[in-house]
């Protein structure tokens, strides 16, 4: 079955409907200045010419032509609300309290004890065991057993605490051993200017597969090792994302990068 002339005025007509459309949502400057737009403007005029002139065209081609044209140039329109949808998607998925919020409600609470510390400037390192035992490198330790609190750890690591030394050791989301000495690390390359709290954390991840949340008292900054890399200066913010990464063991490459970069 072939078209008639009045098929094509129909289809035609509905492009220059869109068309109309298009400028009056976007405006006429901003289609001009689109390229694409520009570069199908013209395509769909030759196309009506050639419709238009040539005989016998089977309606399936003028139907499925007019029909992608229209959803091209409509994508056109909604393109910035579809953009803006995306990307409001991935705001709220990869957000930093998304990966906040995916954490262990254990180690949500070691996240916020670290930021207080930091903003005392207190210093504080917590190891946190996975697969391997870390008992078994420990030079000296002191057992507990305790929940864990944002509270409890700030008052562990206050200057005044009798157990503030060392590192406080969780495993199964608990505090398992406070005043824990740890290996340092064996590393000839590690960053200038780290102290023993710093080189305990590498060398415990060198060691296990323990994760390594250290508060720098004197930088009132934040770090975590894993796998022997320390990335430094990490904001509040950042943290939890790292942490949730390297609890699934895995360094991401960005996250080696962050910390070949910072470690300079």
């Amino acid at each position: 079955m072939h078209v008639t002339f009045s098929d094509i005025r129909i289809w035609f007509a509905l492009l220059g409907i869109v068309t109309a459309f298009i400028v009056s949502v976007r405006g006429l400057r901003t289609v001009a200045k689109d390229l694409f737009v520009r570069s199908l403007m013209p395509l769909l005029c030759l196309l009506g010419v050639l419709l238009l002139f040539i005989q016998n065209v089977p309606r399936a081609v003028i139907n499925g032509t007019a029909v992608a044209l229209i959803g091209i140039v409509t994508s056109i329109v909604f393109s910035d609300i579809v953009r803006e949808f995306f990307l409001r998607i991935k705001s709220s998925l990869f957000s930093q309290d998304y990966f906040m919020k995916a954490l262990p409600v254990y180690a949500q609470e070691i996240c916020r004890a670290l930021e207080l510390l930091t903003q005392r400037h207190t210093g504080g390192l917590v190891v946190i065991e996975r697969m391997h035992a870390v008992r078994e490198h420990l030079g000296a330790s002191t057992p507990f057993n305790a929940d864990i609190k944002a509270d409890v750890l700030v008052a562990l690591f206050a200057t005044t605490s009798p157990l503030h030394d060392g590192a406080v050791v969780v495993k199964n989301g608990r505090i398992c051993r406070v005043k824990a000495v740890l290996p340092l690390c064996t590393k000839d390359n590690v960053p200038l200017g780290i102290g023993t709290r710093h080189r305990s954390a590498i060398g415990i991840t060198e060691k296990t597969d323990a994760i390594a949340l250290v508060a720098s008292e004197e930088r009132g900054e934040l770090s975590i090792a894993f796998r022997g890399t320390l990335i430094k200066g990490c904001s509040p913010k950042e943290l939890p994302k790292l942490l949730h990464g390297a609890l699934k063991g895995k360094m991401t490459q960005a996250a080696a990068r962050q910390a070949a970069k910072k470690n300079v």
